[in-house]
């Protein structure tokens, strides 16, 4: 049995597939097999993948009608063979030793799930900046109580499937939700729900590829409302059934409207339910100021946000420009 399936969807990736698979293919852990499910590309990402497979044997291609990347992950998982599966976008890369490094904290410290940093990059003119803010030598086993607590709040989990080994078991009924965005933040918090402990760390391994220095990403589509969706199903998770969460789950499903309506801000979108997110948070002003996982920043700003919303969008667009700068 192959130990570890690396699964990664492919759709347009043209200018980032090679470098992807190249940092696999470099990897000090040989066993293990790379699914490549072809999201129905456009582009030269097909011929690609098709390249690398007849360079190694462990490249396994499979191609689908584009269907979304949460259809490709649950292709993959099907068709894996592995003990244990990890993600990897096809536009990141990782560190060459990144599979061993997991392998080992999994078993050694025997968890379910072992973790390892996520470094965002940013492409400008050309080059790559990377910007980690995290302490890489800090790791630690938590269990499933605190896995789920700190994936809510972003903390020593992250809200992101890559950078994760995974026992195959936990994707028994577990399915990517099929048709949305954002559908990391749908299943993380519930499979920390799933596990007995975890084993995380920050040394970083992984290489997000971010194509914008925006503080809010691409600009909003209407589609991006996905987002409360999925931390809605999160509150509504651990309000039924773990409400020892419900102050970390209570935080990532304001603070998403909070995201949102910033990100309708510098896309100056016109978008008819902006008023109505507004009067929510408003509403739920002092369940923000009082819940602890809101940084003092944020709540400052979010006071501005109540006072003066006319100023407010000129510091949130202001400083959205100075990071793309």
């Amino acid at each position: 049995m192959t130990k570890v399936s690396v699964i990664i969807p492919v759709f347009n990736v043209e200018n980032y597939l090679e470098k992807c698979l190249e940092s696999l293919l470099s990897q000090t852990f040989d066993d293990m097999e790379i699914l490549l499910i072809n999201d129905g590309s456009t582009d030269i990402s097909g011929e690609i993948c098709c390249e690398f497979s007849k360079k190694d044997r462990r490249i396994r291609v499979f191609n689908q009608k584009n269907s979304g990347v949460s259809v490709a992950r649950n292709n993959g998982i099907e068709l894996s063979e592995g003990k244990y599966i990890t993600f990897v976008d096809s536009d990141d890369y990782v560190e060459e030793d990144m599979i061993e490094f997991l392998v080992k904290n999994l078993e050694e410290n025997d968890v379910d799930i072992s973790t390892c940093g996520v470094c965002n990059c940013y492409i400008t003119n050309d080059s790559i900046v990377k910007e980690y803010d995290k302490n890489p030598n800090q790791s630690g086993v938590i269990n499933s109580k605190e896995a789920l607590g700190e994936s809510l709040i972003n903390g020593k989990v992250a809200l992101f499937s890559c950078g994760k080994l995974y026992k195959r078991e936990l994707f028994g009924d577990l399915k990517f939700p099929e048709g949305m965005i954002y559908e990391d933040v749908a299943i993380i918090p519930t499979l920390m729900t799933k596990i007995k402990s975890l084993h995380y760390s920050f040394a970083p391994k992984y290489y997000y590829i971010r194509h914008s220095k925006s503080i809010t990403g691409s600009k909003f589509k209407e589609k991006d409302l996905d987002m409360i969706k999925a931390n809605q199903k999160n509150f509504d998770l651990v309000k039924n059934c773990h409400e020892y969460a419900i102050k970390q789950a209570e935080f990532r499903l304001l603070w998403s409207y909070i995201h949102l309506i910033d990100k309708i801000i510098c896309s100056d979108s016109d978008f008819p339910e902006l008023n109505n997110m507004l009067e929510l948070v408003k509403s739920r002003k002092y369940d923000i100021l009082k819940n602890k996982y809101f940084t003092l920043k944020r709540k400052l700003m979010f006071v501005l946000m109540v006072i003066n919303f006319r100023f407010y969008k000129k510091v949130i667009k202001y400083f959205n420009k100075s990071r793309r700068n």
